[in-house]
C-alpha cells in the first residue's frame, strides 16, 4: 500500500489559489495569482524536484490539471527536471467534466466516487502518490482520512484574500506517529516527522491478548505452575507489554516486561521487572515466525525455547539453565492457550 502526499504552497493567511501565475485561477474574482514566484529560488526549486522525482504518480483537480498541462508538455530544457516527473509518471485527474483520451500523456480519469477511486489507487504498489495544489479536492480527501503526509511551502506573505488550504480534519498531523507534515519554509527545508514503530515489531502482533499458561518444572509429576500472561502494545506501538501472573511451585509470582525492537541486533531486547528477581532483569528476544527464543544472563543464563500453534491460539516451550547456572534459574515447561 502507498502513501498519498499533499504538496502544496501556502500564504501565511492560509491562502492556497494560484500561487504560480497571475492567471492560474481567478475564480472569485481573485486578483493576486502567482504570489508564490518571488519566494521559488534554488532551494525552493530543488525542495520540489526531490519530491516530484520520488512521486509514483499524481493526483489533480481538474483546474490544477488544465493548468499544468498547459504549461509543462512544452517546458524547455532548463525546466526537465520538473517536467519529466511530471511529463512520464501517471496522473489522475478528479474531474466530471473532462473525458478520456486526455491530451497530457499517461494521464487518465478517476471514475466513479472519488474516495473510492483514491483508496483503490493507493492499495496498489509503487511509489507514493503526489496531490500537487488542487485545494477542493485536497479538503476532500483530508475529510476522508486518505491523506498520509501534508508538505508545504509557507511564504512570508500575506495574501489578504482567495481560496485558504485550511483543512478541517478529525485526526491530528504532526503530533502521533500517523500523520505527518514536512514543511519548508524561509528557505531551508524542515522534516517534522515523528518517529514510525519499526515494521519488525508487527512480528511480535501475534503475542497480543491474554493467554491461560500451565505448566511444570522439570521433575515434577503433576503441573505446578499456572496463570496468565497478557500482552499489549504501549501507546504509539514501539513496545509491547507483558503482565505475569503466576503460582509458580507455590509463590505468588507478579511481573512487569516491555519488550521492544533493535535494529543492529535484529532481536526484541525487553526489561523485566518481577517480585521474583527483585531487580529489573535484561532478556532478549529472537522471533522467526512461529518460533520463539528468549535469552537472559541472569543467575548464570537461562534459554527459552518453544513454539506458537499454527492456528495461533496455543504455543508451548520451555526454560533450560545453562550448565552451570545458579540455583535461581529453574527448568520447566509451559503450554499456553489464547483466553482472549
Amino acid at each position: 500500500m502507498r502513501n498519498l502526499i499533499v504538496h502544496t504552497w501556502l500564504a501565511l493567511d492560509g491562502v492556497a489559489q494560484a500561487p504560480g501565475a497571475p492567471e492560474e485561477d481567478t475564480s472569485g474574482g481573485f486578483g493576486h495569482g502567482g504570489w508564490h514566484l518571488r519566494y521559488f529560488d534554488d532551494t525552493s526549486r530543488a525542495w520540489v524536484v526531490e519530491r516530484y522525482a520520488a512521486a509514483g504518480g499524481f493526483v489533480f483537480g481538474r483546474r490544477t490539471f488544465q493548468s499544468l498541462a498547459g504549461y509543462w508538455p512544452h517546458a524547455s530544457e532548463e525546466e526537465r527536471a520538473i517536467a519529466e516527473p511530471l511529463n512520464t509518471r501517471p496522473k489522475y485527474v478528479a474531474t466530471t467534466t473532462l473525458t478520456e483520451p486526455l491530451e497530457w500523456q499517461n494521464s487518465a480519469v478517476l471514475q466513479g466516487s472519488v474516495t473510492e477511486a483514491v483508496v483503490a489507487l493507493k492499495q496498489q504498489n509503487g511509489g507514493d502518490l503526489l496531490v500537487v495544489g488542487s485545494t477542493r479536492l485536497v479538503q476532500t480527501l483530508v475529510r476522508q482520512d486518505l491523506v498520509d503526509q501534508l508538505q508545504l511551502m509557507i511564504d512570508p506573505v500575506v495574501v489578504g484574500g482567495g481560496t485558504a488550504g485550511h483543512w478541517r480534519s478529525q485526526t491530528s498531523w504532526g503530533i502521533d506517529s500517523k500523520k505527518e507534515v514536512v514543511m519548508a519554509q524561509d528557505q531551508d527545508a524542515q522534516a517534522m516527522q515523528p518517529p514510525r514503530p519499526d515494521p519488525a515489531l508487527k512480528r511480535l502482533e501475534r503475542f497480543v491478548g491474554s493467554w491461560n499458561v500451565t505448566g511444570r518444572t522439570l521433575g515434577s509429576a503433576q503441573d505446578n505452575v499456572s496463570g496468565r500472561f497478557t500482552f499489549e502494545w504501549l501507546p504509539g506501538g514501539f513496545f509491547l507489554q507483558q503482565r505475569t501472573e503466576l503460582n509458580f511451585a507455590g509463590y505468588e509470582v507478579r511481573g512487569l516486561e516491555v519488550i521492544g525492537y533493535d535494529p543492529a541486533t535484529g532481536k526484541f531486547p525487553s526489561t523485566v521487572y518481577s517480585s521474583m528477581a527483585g531487580v529489573p532483569v535484561p532478556y532478549e528476544y529472537d522471533v522467526q515466525g512461529e518460533q520463539v527464543r528468549i535469552r537472559t544472563e541472569l543467575n548464570g543464563g537461562a534459554t527459552y525455547t518453544g513454539s506458537f500453534g499454527q492456528d495461533g491460539r496455543s504455543g508451548s516451550g520451555g526454560w533450560r539453565p545453562d550448565a552451570g547456572a545458579g540455583p535461581g534459574n529453574v527448568a520447566y515447561d509451559i503450554t499456553v492457550t489464547r483466553a482472549s
